[in-house]
């Protein structure tokens, strides 16, 4: 056997297992009701491609994956002594539920904002937009009003709360 022959073997022994190390490393699959994100690692560090669903290939050490759940958060909010147009002291109860917004443009916006913060801190982040919001609409109506018809005020509120959300990604689903 001539001596080139065992070096030959070894590099291809070698260049096979790096494959096949790449291959099983490399497919991430996307867990149900998550957006994943490929990175491009490196300075200007830029999304490269999403997927909702399915398995994407990443390339080791040159690019890397976030993950951005999708699930939809209820936001209990009660607001204590908020001041209504007649300056009467009101509280309001409601429950928001929201979700990551299913637009591209949504995604975009949640991807920007929301993905380095955790669950409670996108909570929160919603429960501070909600509550700044009601606050300022609570202000505009007579407490007699908002007595009455609650579900008028929570309609009218619930439009402005997702503009709001809107500008974080976020989108309301349903109003309690």
């Amino acid at each position: 056997m001539p001596a080139w022959v065992v070096p030959l073997v070894v590099v291809g022994c070698v260049l096979l297992a790096g494959w096949i190390y790449l291959m099983a490393t490399g497919f991430k699959a996307c867990p149900p009701e998550a957006l994943l994100l490929v990175i491009r690692r490196g300075p200007p560090r830029r999304i490269v491609r999403r997927t909702e669903r399915g398995r994407v290939f990443v390339w080791p050490f040159i690019e890397e994956v976030a993950i951005l759940s999708l699930a939809a958060m209820p936001v209990p909010l009660t607001l204590q002594n908020s001041i209504s147009r007649d300056e009467l002291s009101i509280s309001i109860a409601a429950t928001f539920t929201v979700a990551v917004g299913g637009a591209d443009w949504l995604r975009d916006h949640a991807v920007e904002h929301l993905l380095p913060l955790t669950m409670f801190q996108r909570e929160a982040l919603a429960r501070q937009l909600i509550a700044g919001v009601l606050h300022a609409r609570a202000a505009n109506w007579p407490a007699a009003d908002l007595q009455r018809d609650r579900s008028n005020f929570l309609a009218q509120a619930r439009y402005l709360v997702e503009r709001e959300l809107n500008k974080v990604g976020l989108m309301v689903l349903s109003v309690n």
